[in-house]
């Protein structure tokens, strides 16, 4: 039922003007993924053969909370650089309940362009067992900023950034 929401939403143009329409779609995929997710009880520790690509952090758009604090770590395997993971551990920020974190994992890539800007960097990230991708613009070295579904670019005012983290001490480097 949700899937198919927000499908309903990223191929009909009827249902409201298209800003409308993204800000939706980005609440669906957020609503959808913390509906499905589970917790681990254990952190998410990466097997041998993978090195660090990135790791990035900050808080996101949320629809039903103040926030989603993120912490998104790239990988690539080091016998076969082709091979891209990546483990997100997303923090709902709640008040006055608990926050509830999720930790996803999956295989990225990169796409080139987007809609007015050819030479774009869009990180593409495929969530294990999601049927949507997760999309963020890399807007310098330091900075993700999370995309809509049809890599448009979210209200300025909206929480959508992730800075790149220090390796060693998980600090935001700028």
């Amino acid at each position: 039922m949700q899937s198919a929401l927000a499908s309903a939403l990223f191929t009909s143009s009827k249902c409201c003007s298209k800003p409308l329409r993204n800000l939706l779609t980005v609440v669906i995929l957020c609503t959808c993924m913390f509906a499905g997710a589970q917790t681990p009880s254990t952190p998410y520790i990466p097997s041998a053969g993978k090195t660090v690509i990135g790791r990035f952090a900050g808080v996101v758009l949320c629809a039903n909370c103040p926030g989603i604090r993120t912490e998104l770590s790239l990988f690539e395997n080091i016998d076969d650089p082709f091979i891209k993971t990546f483990v997100m551990r997303e923090t709902y920020l709640r008040s006055p309940q608990p926050a509830a974190t999720i930790v996803s994992h999956g295989r990225w890539d990169i796409n080139r362009g987007r809609n007015g800007d050819p030479n774009a960097t869009v990180f593409v990230l495929n969530v294990d067992g999601a049927s949507v991708n997760r999309f963020y613009l890399l807007q310098d070295k330091q900075t993700l900023r999370m995309l809509d579904g049809d890599l448009g670019l979210l209200p300025a005012e909206l929480p959508q950034t992730l800075h790149r983290m220090s390796p060693r001490n998980k600090k935001m480097s700028h």
